[in-house]
């Protein structure tokens, strides 16, 4: 009789224990579930985040780009002439940078925006020495005037 109330202890307690591994593993089941759901959640909202990132790269590379060709625009030697400045080179076509590079008789050619003019030197005047030099005060200087009309 005792072998038989042991075995009866026995088989309850593995009955209970059974019913909680059964409520354990069902719960377990479901938080496995709920984590995959989760985590496919957080893969999909990171998946946006990064099919977002090449266009908005793209719309920082764009805007950086009209920036530099605004900047350039800026600097293009056609437009300074568009607004109202012009070149002026010598004969050698080199730009004139200063009164000191010419004398009377020096031809030069000075560009504009819709053209080119040429020009020979009759005097100057300038911070060089504010006095002018006509034909009669003309210095010789290492590179003489050519007779070339241009």
């Amino acid at each position: 009789h005792r072998a038989h109330a042991v075995r009866g202890v026995g088989q309850g307690q593995i009955d209970v224990h059974g019913q909680y591994l059964s409520q354990q593993g069902a719960t377990i089941a479901k938080a496995g579930v709920r984590a995959m759901e989760d985590a496919d959640r957080a893969v999909v909202r990171r998946a946006t985040l990064l099919a977002a990132l090449p266009e908005r790269r793209l719309g920082v590379d764009e805007r950086q780009v009209t920036q530099w060709r605004r900047l350039l625009a800026a600097y293009d030697y056609q437009r300074q002439l568009e607004r109202g400045y012009s070149v002026t080179r010598g004969a050698d076509g080199a730009v004139v940078r200063s009164i000191a590079a010419v004398r009377p008789g020096y031809s030069l050619v000075t560009q504009v925006a819709d053209g080119a003019m040429s020009s020979v030197v009759s005097d100057t005047v300038g911070s060089q020495d504010d006095e002018p030099h006509g034909a009669g005060t003309h210095r010789a200087g290492p590179s003489e005037p050519t007779d070339d009309p241009r």
